[in-house]
């Protein structure tokens, strides 16, 4: 039996593990300040510990105060450990004046001479508390919580973690960073507590000190603390079940059912968080959109463990609002974690798993505090569906992987290099492919370093309208990627199909390293899959990963024409993540194109992308939508019409035979330049009146779509005056695709004599002159006494039949089937007797 690798697509890790809580002489120590600096020792029991690279010491600790202190703008309290040499680390809690050290613009932070983490506000008490409750430590009585965790990631390089709590375990201030500071830190020698600038007679109550040293991370996957709950309607939390209902409503208390699930994160401790899957098997039958939306850490009734729970206590609690549609809600204890599409596979299709991966996900671990974590599943649809709970081997559970981890072992599996030759890589001429990474441009460097392009280089390094294609028998596959960095990176999704099939669709978040695992719908069998790549970043396809004995399998490129699609931002996909999305993608999906899409989102008119068409094979049709950005640009009318005259110039120069469908501005809300005048109109009529001039000069190969009036305000995204929404785009294609297919395919009669202009080109004969048709050109008596000559218009790769008849009834064959042998004209030599008078030529176009 094979087996599958890899049901999540990346590293698995646990917390730290414990290697061993360091015995202290005492937990406890108390220091007398009155101005100046004073300080007290802690020792280890058992003399000097070991502090090795990957090791974490991680200390906790209780500060109260006694007594009212007039601090200085200096004033602070520290805990921290030193090694044998006198160098250490440690906390700093700033009680007054400016923050000592801010992570984010690094003012203040640890040095070699100063390794210490500066923690706390100028006013604590206003600025976090808002109610009054004093954690400040400037009052006699107040006290607080502390951690510091310090990793050393090398001899010199250490992270910092720490955290300030109130009494009641809130966190109310945190710093995270990694520094060089110059020095080792060899091992711990004791604990250090200190006090400095105070005035006025002030105790510092040190107790409940813990210190550790920690492991580095260890492999493993957190599941549900419980099984999980499903809030429907009004009813009570619901356990114990092995599905949980999932319906979105129109109102709350008609049959609305979303998923509740609380995770373990105890095992994620303070450590960074930089990879994270969410998984999930959830029915498949119907077509809908899954979302995960993580629970911010400190909302009320987070926490959640009472089976008892209503909907109506969800609601006084305030942990989040249950309502429908939450993907266009705006709740501010909810963070969208992603989405998967399910492709409905009809009725009694079963279950299938989805795995959520994004830089949202990481984000929200990285903000627990309390090792706890709650995640509500909803869907976008109106549906009736459902997820596994509580069935073995199906719960839902999350994966992470923590600093320092080591990611799977690929020896299970058969590697397949990102060069292989039975993969095809479609939607980009220049490639650059090695055994460890393909990467993809959509423009030549030429073009990209041209200042004339008029448009964003790093915008057109993106990857909209690519696609990886490989056929394999493998039940499941890995495939891996990273990021090409010098691309603009807005986000956006893979989406893969099976055998035309759309399978889901995965989040790409940048900077990272990523994977994703593709199941079969149908194990057992060889499947074609393809891969789409993001509208909005350049992902660098890393390679495959199959099922032991599997293999990739010969894989012929389909034989299709080609679609080169030229425009801005709406034909690039703005508002859509995958290129799938498109409109592009979608026309060429109907009409069984080969699409290279080189629009560029913000570009201008570009007649060097046009002349880069050059660098092509042939393409066959070439569609254009551009304006908006020239119009808002503040071009005036002959600006944009000499621009838009030369782009086609440019275009029929490096692709004399494509077909070119010019489409007209489409709807938008923002139709003017307020500051020249112009309007998008007067630019659509330029279009109109250029396609118009260059049909009157016999350009039959270039032809007009009015893209005003197939698109509309409905087309649009909420709040966008221009772009398309997914939705939008996908009804821009609907009507587009049948108005090109004719023109793409040819079968137009522009001359009007009955063939069409495929036909007479196929032909040899002119599709712009009436007069020029398939027919017996010319005859010629030969000197031999019976033989005269016939001849035709004939053209390269056509098959020619001639026959002969004495009475235009009964037909013989004078000539069998034959490619032409002297084209542009071809000729035969006939016996002629007295009953055969008549002749005709028979063509056949291949």
């Amino acid at each position: 039996m094979k087996k599958t690798i890899f049901l999540t697509a990346l590293a698995m890790a646990a917390g730290l593990a414990q290697a061993g809580i360091v015995a202290l002489d005492t937990n406890a120590a108390s220091i007398v300040s009155n101005g100046g600096t004073q300080g007290a020792d802690i020792t280890l029991t058992d003399g000097t510990h070991a502090f090795n690279v990957g090791e974490t010491v991680k200390m906790t600790w209780d500060l109260g105060i006694t007594g009212t202190p007039a601090y200085s703008a200096s004033a602070n309290w520290s805990v921290g450990f030193l090694d044998g040499a006198g160098h250490g680390a440690a906390l700093s809690i700033r009680l007054n004046g400016a923050a000592l050290w801010n992570a984010s613009t690094d003012d203040n932070a640890p040095t070699a001479d100063n390794n210490t983490a500066l923690l706390g506000t100028a006013d604590r008490e206003s600025a976090t508390n808002a109610d009054g409750t004093a954690y400040d430590l400037k009052d006699d009585g107040e006290s607080a919580q502390f951690e510091l965790q310090v990793t050393k990631v090398s001899s010199n390089e250490y992270n910092y973690v720490a955290r300030w709590k109130d009494t009641g375990g809130t966190v109310l201030d945190s710093i995270s960073k990694t520094y060089d500071l110059g020095v080792e830190l060899s091992n711990i020698a004791s604990v250090s507590f200190g006090n400095r600038a105070t005035s006025g007679s002030v105790t510092g109550n040190l107790s409940n000190l813990t210190l550790e040293v920690l492991t580095p991370p260890s492999s493993a996957t957190t599941n549900l603390y419980t099984e999980a709950a499903y809030l429907r309607s009004m009813s009570p939390w619901q356990d114990g079940s092995t599905s949980i209902g999932l319906k979105d409503a129109t109102e709350t208390g008609t049959g609305l059912r979303q998923g509740l699930l609380r995770f373990d994160l105890s095992g994620v401790g303070t450590n960074d968080v930089t990879n994270a899957s969410f998984t999930l098997t959830a029915k498949k039958e119907d077509t809908y959109t899954l979302y995960a939306w993580g629970v911010v850490d400190n909302a009320p009734g987070q926490n959640w463990n009472d089976t008892t729970t209503t909907m109506s206590n969800v609601l006084t609690s305030g942990m989040y609002t249950p309502i429908e549609n939450l993907e266009s809600a705006d709740d501010t204890n909810l963070v969208l974690l992603g989405s998967q599409s399910v492709a409905g596979a009809g009725a009694g299709a079963g279950y299938d798993t989805y795995t959520l991966a994004s830089q949202s996900l990481v984000d929200w671990l990285n903000t627990d505090t309390d090792g706890d974590a709650t995640i509500v599943v909803s869907i976008g649809e109106n549906v009736n569906t459902a997820m596994r709970s509580g069935t073995a081997g199906s719960e839902p559970f999350l994966t992470y992987t923590l600093t320092g981890a080591t990611p799977p072992s690929t020896n299970d599996a058969v590697v397949i290099d990102a060069n292989d030759t039975n993969i095809i890589f479609r939607g980009s001429q220049y490639i650059t492919s090695t055994a460890s990474a393909t990467s993809f441009k959509r423009h030549s460097d030429a073009t990209l370093n041209d200042l004339d392009n008029a448009f964003t280089p790093a915008k057109a390094l993106t990857g909209t309208g690519i696609s990886i294609e490989f056929k394999t028998d493998s039940d499941a596959i890995l495939a891996r990627f990273s990021q090409d960095l010098s691309a603009e990176y807005k986000g956006g999704r893979f989406s893969y199909y099976e055998d035309g099939v759309l399978m889901g669709s995965t989040d790409f978040f940048g900077g990272e390293d990523m994977s994703f695992t593709i199941n079969s719908a149908s194990p057992g069998t060889a499947s074609v899959y393809r891969i789409t790549m993001p509208t909005w970043a350049n992902p660098v396809f890393q390679g495959l990963e199959l099922e032991l004995g599997s293999s990739l399998q010969p894989l012929a490129p389909a034989a299709q024409k080609t679609y080169v699609s030229i425009g801005d931002s709406i034909t690039h996909g703005r508002g859509q993540a995958v290129s799938s999305e498109t409109y592009p993608w979608r026309v060429a999906e109907a009409l069984d194109l080969d699409l290279y899409n080189v629009a560029v989102g913000g570009a201008k008119i570009s007649v060097p992308t046009a002349e880069m068409l050059a660098d092509f094979p042939p393409v066959d049709v070439v569609t254009v939508l551009i304006g908006y950005n020239d119009l808002h640009a503040g071009k005036s009318i002959v600006e944009y019409a000499a621009d838009f005259s030369a782009m086609l110039d440019a275009l029929r120069v490096s692709q004399p035979d494509a077909r070119i469908v010019c489409i007209s501005p489409t709807y938008t809300d923002n139709p003017s330049n307020t500051t020249t005048g112009v309007t998008i109109q007067d630019f659509r009529q330029v279009v109109y009146d250029e396609v118009a001039a260059r049909r009157a000069a016999n350009d039959y190969k270039i032809h007009l779509v009015r893209g005003e009036e197939i698109s509309s305000a409905a087309n649009l995204r909420d709040g966008d005056p221009v772009h398309f929404s997914v939705e939008g785009a996908a009804a821009f294609a609907t009507e587009l695709a049948p108005l090109m297919e004719p023109f793409a395919e040819g079968s137009v009669d522009f001359d009007g004599d009955s063939l069409t202009d495929a036909q007479e080109e196929a032909l040899g004969t002119d599709p712009t002159d009436a007069a020029s048709f398939f027919a017996v050109s010319g005859q010629t008596p030969l000197p031999m006494p019976g033989k005269f000559e016939i001849r035709w218009p004939s053209a390269s790769n056509v098959l020619y039949k001639v026959w002969e008849s004495p009475d235009l009834t009964h037909w013989a064959v004078a000539r069998d089937w034959a490619v032409a042998q002297t084209p542009p004209e071809d000729a035969l030599e006939i016996d002629l007797s007295p009953s055969n008078g008549f002749f005709k030529v028979e063509a056949e176009i291949q």
